[in-house]
């Protein structure tokens, strides 16, 4: 029978599987995650700062040049409204409700970008680098005083 500790306890889904199980064995132990998940959030906006500073490349992904550049209406690769950029890299990317963060891409075309299409190359700007994995283990290890290898 579940303890009233682990049917509250938060779970943790993302793109690396390692840190998902990683963080999944511990999170009972957190009781209020809410300061934690905003730590996170502050370590994945950077990123996405980053990553479209470097056009790609701060996932190990650099984005390649557009096909039709004389059609754009600015100078940064994946910009046009700035709705998809604004959606990842903002002070105020990402929600946290109870015990969830959740960071959802706004713009519906982002799918597109970030797995690319038949006639236009993926340039992933949604994910985890290994620099921000490992600060968010640190995180998750301070909150947990449980050794997650980092």
């Amino acid at each position: 029978m579940p303890t009233a500790a682990s049917e509250r306890a938060p779970t943790f889904t993302t793109n690396a599987a390692a840190l998902t199980a990683k963080l999944n064995r511990s999170a009972g132990k957190i009781e209020d995650p809410r300061a934690l998940l905003e730590q996170c959030r502050r370590i994945l906006s950077e990123q996405e700062s980053e990553v479209w500073a470097t056009d790609g490349a701060a996932l190990e992904a650099a984005w390649k040049q557009a096909v039709r550049p004389d059609l754009k209406t600015s100078s940064e690769l994946l910009v046009a409204s700035g709705a998809l950029k604004a959606s990842m890299s903002d002070a105020d990317a990402g929600r946290i409700r109870g015990a969830t963060l959740r960071i959802k891409v706004k713009p519906y075309y982002g799918f597109f970008h970030q797995f690319g299409t038949t006639k236009m190359d993926a340039r992933p700007f949604s994910g985890i680098s290994d620099s921000s994995m490992r600060l968010i283990m640190q995180r998750f290890q301070e909150a947990t005083g449980e050794d997650l290898g980092v």
